[in-house]
């Protein structure tokens, strides 16, 4: 079997779900339903603690995943949490557990979370992790100085916005987030297939070669659909959207979400280099988004 990185490399179409670690300590339940996609996902996207909401650690839980189901997974890394010492030190324990895909982001800012008094660090932004992350692989730390018995092979990518109220500005992050070393990139949930093909067509153009994965987010109620449209930067939802989803009893949104996302992928397989399944409610709604796929394979 291909690595998720030799999978992209290869332009294979990849795809990739998004699981949120627990708020505690106990992984055997994610563990059960991660095991449902074995075979059927590329790789588990883990996320490192969103809207700086604790949960356990990113990197622990991929480890974890890794052992427990054999299936990949990409860490995600931000610099919210941490200074110049610890990304330099959890880049390199990650490499020594056996991890590579690396997603590297900012983080979002400590005010979202639980915990108003906690302060992010933000040394770097994604693009300085990024070239950290490069600088590694290459066999020196930051400051150019050779780490001992080589260097690491991390595989690391971006995060990046089709439905940005600027396409020109995001195209101008993307690129720069290329350069710095972004070797695949992950997508804001897109609701419309059209604004999608026209930003990797504007990706492109402006020298963007690395994979890009969309992401398919199957909505589960009108209300939760509303909110993310009105205050989540990045995010927009086509008013047929939710019309529909307004339709439809209030106990069956979940499905007719499920139903508006599988739709929504096979519109994007036909020019996507992969998709990023990312479900709002049990991980197994991303398993009707997977069975549309395999119909139409």
């Amino acid at each position: 079997m291909p690595t998720f990185e030799q999978k992209l490399l290869a332009k294979r179409f990849a795809v990739t779900l998004e699981c949120n670690p627990p708020k505690g300590a106990d992984l055997a339940p994610a563990l059960a339903r991660l095991e449902r996609f074995s075979g059927r996902i590329d790789a588990v996207n883990v996320t490192d603690s969103p809207m700086a909401k604790a949960r356990m650690s990113a990197i622990a839980a991929s480890a974890v995943i890794e052992r427990g189901t054999g299936i990949e997974t990409i860490f995600n890394f931000t610099c919210r949490d941490r200074n110049l010492i610890a990304l330099h030190a959890d880049l390199l324990g990650a490499h020594a557990l056996g991890l590579r895909n690396v997603l590297c982001v900012t983080g979002d800012p400590t005010s979202l979370g639980d915990w108003k008094e906690a302060r992010g660090v933000f040394e770097f932004n994604s693009g300085g992790l990024l070239k950290l992350a490069c600088a590694l692989n290459a066999g020196t730390d930051h400051a150019g100085k050779p780490l001992l018995a080589g260097g690491t092979s991390l595989f690391p990518g971006a995060v990046c916005y089709p439905s940005a109220p600027s396409l020109e500005a995001e195209i101008r992050e993307t690129v720069r987030k290329a350069t710095a070393g972004a070797r695949f990139f992950l997508t804001q949930p897109v609701f419309d297939a059209a604004e999608a093909r026209a930003f990797g067509a504007a990706a492109r153009a402006a020298g963007v070669t690395a994979p890009i994965l969309y992401g398919v987010m199957p909505l589960k109620s009108v209300a939760f659909a509303a909110y993310l449209d009105e205050h989540v930067p990045g995010i927009r939802i086509p008013a047929p959207i939710l019309d529909r989803l307004a339709r439809v009893p209030e106990g069956e949104a979940q499905a007719e979400g499920v139903r508006i996302a599988s739709a929504l992928a096979l519109e994007l397989r036909a020019f996507a280099d992969g998709l990023h399944l990312m479900p709002t409610g049990p991980l197994e709604s991303a398993l009707g988004i997977l069975d549309a796929l395999d119909r139409q394979a």
